[in-house]
């Protein structure tokens, strides 16, 4: 809802308010749903706290499983660099980094360079866990915290490597969901302090600062023309998916239905069943501005699949089960299942302005190696009492 009002403000254009209401009601009716849910749920349930119970065993754990993730993740970008004929000394100088970022977001736009493979994409998947696990070890133990901010290095350096800035973004939205699990499984809620709101809101301010500078980077011009013409572009890709979807839900007639091959398109990639085109959808929403943008949002594609009655029937399942999931994780029980439930869920519901977090294989088996962490943190040889084996 903040998205699509934000969206609305910024971004001048003829809105037929069709998608807008779609969305808007979606949301509203869903929870209306699930609130009440919940609150039967766990007044049902005793929720306890265990802040005293978690064996240093367990987070003795946690914390070699994240320095040896975050090695594994720093070799993505660095790997990146010398695939592409460049050297690591390149990183440390101004002027050959501003040449290095432009030259490689050309290329990797016009396909001239290779963006795929197995090995890059084995390092992309510990890159894009590695911020799962970070964030769930911060909200989930009291000691060693700051081992847990190592895991947002690696997309950092890639946005100044090669300007993907899609990946930090699912960096910082899976970090803030794993700090929520983490929360949850220590006090049976997140604790949204004032001062973690404020550090939260800090945070974002400092994103969309770096990823501005970022579209600098690309562009390698820092005059005062430029400036202003990528802030507007900043704008459109902050925001222009409110208007992109308003505009193709307006004008949407119902096709025959793609039963998750929009929606999971990575898992259907994988499988071999379709193609995963360059910016998922060819055809541009034009703003007034005179930038255009394809980013639809991932409702898109879920209504593209199961029409706007079963994309709704799908939003109101999948946040039932996620509700169930947060009940079952608030009383312990059942870790590493309903874990991965609340990550897919966090982690869609905070990506979908920008598509389907089921798009990218990466991002598919990043989710599979946080069921993994999970499930190490959970495992405990001896059934001693205090731990986290029972949960």
């Amino acid at each position: 809802m903040g998205n699509i009002l934000i969206g609305i403000i910024t971004i001048d254009y003829q809105y037929e308010y069709s998608g807008i209401l779609y969305l808007s009601a979606c949301s509203l009716i869903i929870f209306f749903i699930n609130a009440p849910l919940l609150n039967i749920l766990r007044n049902r349930h005793t929720i306890f706290n265990v802040n005293k119970k978690i064996d240093n065993r367990v987070q003795h754990r946690s914390t070699i499983f994240i320095i040896l993730i975050f090695v594994l993740a720093m070799m993505s970008p660095l790997y990146s660099v010398i695939q592409n004929g460049f050297s690591i000394s390149s990183l440390f100088n101004f002027q050959e980094l501003l040449s290095y970022n432009a030259e490689v977001a050309k290329a990797r736009y016009t396909g001239q360079i290779e963006t795929k493979g197995f090995i890059s994409t084995l390092f992309l998947i510990f890159m894009y866990a590695a911020p799962m696990i970070g964030g769930t070890h911060l909200g989930l133990f009291k000691k060693r915290k700051s081992i847990a901010l190592i895991t947002l290095i690696p997309p950092i350096v890639t946005v100044l490597v090669s300007n993907t800035k899609a990946g930090m973004l699912a960096a910082v939205i899976t970090f803030i969901a794993g700090w929520i699990i983490g929360q949850t499984i220590r006090n049976g809620h997140p604790k949204f302090r004032v001062r973690s709101m404020l550090k939260i809101c800090v945070a974002f301010i400092i994103l969309g600062l770096f990823l501005f500078f970022a579209m600098l980077l690309r562009v390698g011009n820092f005059s005062s023309s430029t400036i202003s013409s990528i802030w507007q572009k900043f704008i459109v890709y902050a925001f222009g998916d409110v208007p992109a979807f308003d505009s193709w839900f307006s004008s949407y007639y119902s096709q025959t239905l793609g039963m998750g091959k929009n929606l999971f398109v990575g898992v259907y990639s994988f499988l071999g069943l379709t193609d995963r085109v360059q910016g998922l959808y060819t055809d541009f929403v034009y703003l007034p501005s005179g930038f255009g943008t394809n980013v639809y949002s991932a409702y898109r594609a879920m209504i593209m699949d199961f029409s706007t009655i079963g994309g709704f029937i799908f939003l109101l399942f999948f946040s039932t089960f996620a509700t169930l999931a947060f009940c079952r994780i608030s009383e312990k029980r059942g870790l590493v299942m309903n874990g991965f439930i609340l990550m897919n869920f966090y982690f869609f519901v905070m990506y979908s302005k920008f598509t389907s977090i089921w798009t990218y294989t990466s991002y598919i088996f990043a989710l599979f190696l946080y069921a993994l962490y999970l499930l190490l943190i959970k495992y405990q040889k001896n059934n001693l009492k205090g731990t986290l084996n029972d949960y």
